[in-house]
């Protein structure tokens, strides 16, 4: 669960010759939202693939059922939890 944040969109993180990158994301993450991963990789298309997963929340990749809900220190709610589709995909 990659955050991508702000440092890692200002400073290039992935070189011609380092290793590849695979980021499988869920799209419905609202603890680290998908959408600067999706901006990085765009930057990178030739280092980073991108997989994200419908309706996917944070944790898509657990075992259990349902979605849980998580009240951040930060005051924001988020919810997680497995998908089952998604993690048999990733």
């Amino acid at each position: 669960y990659p955050g991508c944040g702000p440092a890692s969109l200002g400073v290039p993180q992935v070189a011609p010759g380092r290793a590849p990158l695979l980021m499988l994301l869920g799209r419905e993450d609202d603890w680290t939202p998908p959408g600067r991963c999706v901006a990085l990789a765009a930057r990178a298309p030739d280092a980073i693939t991108l997989r994200l997963y419908e309706g996917a929340h944070h944790g898509f990749d657990m075992l259990g059922e349902g979605l849980r809900r998580r009240a951040l220190p930060s005051g924001r709610t988020v919810q997680f939890g497995p998908d089952p589709a998604a993690r048999e995909a990733a």
